[in-house]
């Protein structure tokens, strides 16, 4: 590989990263005055995407590689907004599964749709796939990583 494109990736992931932050969040303040974060956007696409399944805190913190209080004022902040609702699960009363309101779903829907422009559905794809790669290599280094400090 060319040394100098490696070098180019951690700059050119910040830039692409902080233009797409700030565009949800202005497509967010327009949909919705109440204006919150890109993460907190984030989250409720994370939500809605997996509407199917039982999401639960944990599982937002592990998603997002965030602590359990960042993730815990995040979706009381979102609670509040009327973005979000915790419901009981049967299979455990003390769980409470995370869900997206209509609300969440319109401005997630509305900002996929704006968001969507940036590439081909084919390069969206090979762009996914990438970003899943380096996701799970950095996470697989992390484990390395701690499985050495300890």
């Amino acid at each position: 590989m060319d040394e100098f494109n490696v070098n180019q990736i951690g700059s050119n992931l910040t830039a692409v990263a902080n233009f797409y932050n700030h565009r949800r969040t202005e497509l967010q303040k327009k949909i919705y005055s109440n204006a919150f974060g890109a993460s907190n956007g984030y989250i409720i696409s994370y939500l809605c995407e997996n509407e199917d399944k039982n999401i639960f805190q944990r599982d937002i913190e592990r998603e997002f590689d965030l602590s359990r209080s960042t993730v815990s004022t995040i979706l009381k902040e979102l609670e509040k907004e009327g973005l979000i609702e915790r419901k009981s699960v049967i299979i455990d009363a003390r769980l409470k599964k995370v869900v997206p309101t209509q609300k969440a779903k319109m401005i997630n829907e509305a900002c996929s749709k704006e968001i969507a422009h940036f590439l081909s559905d084919d390069e969206f794809c090979t762009f996914v796939k990438v970003l899943n790669t380096l996701k799970k290599n950095s996470e697989r280094i992390r484990n390395d990583i701690s499985r050495d400090i300890y």
